[in-house]
């Protein structure tokens, strides 16, 4: 994996974010926690920074410490944890429960903001 294969990765998902309806991109964000939002963007931050480790190995001689001999480039781990964070945002959007902290927020893609629904009735069902 390299750089313009993560650039082109967020492209790609950016797109996909623009194309579809305002109602539909409040659900993928209400299935998601703040704590979660917050854990995809430091991983999307390291990646990066795996995916440039080489330059800032040449820059900050300290880091070298962290390279082992017949241990995974930092490429590789870049591409494993893509994967990973990637296998998990489908899981937590299309399998996963919408967090506490959000289903008050969730209870409008539903129901509808002019509508009045009991709060017994969805936090319980």
């Amino acid at each position: 994996m390299t750089v313009s294969d993560l650039l082109t990765l967020t492209g790609i998902l950016l797109a996909i974010i623009a194309f579809i309806s305002e109602r539909n991109r409040e659900y993928i964000f209400l299935k998601l926690s703040n704590f979660d939002l917050g854990l995809l963007v430091i991983l999307f931050l390291y990646i990066h920074f795996l995916l440039t480790f080489g330059w800032w190995r040449q820059r900050i001689i300290s880091l070298q410490i962290f390279e082992f001999e017949g241990f995974p480039s930092p490429a590789a781990w870049a591409y494993i944890l893509s994967i990973s964070v990637l296998t998990y945002s489908i899981w937590r959007i299309f399998f996963g429960a919408f967090p506490r902290s959000r289903r008050k927020g969730s209870t409008t893609i539903f129901v509808g903001k002019d509508q009045v629904l009991h709060e017994k009735t969805v936090l319980h069902s």
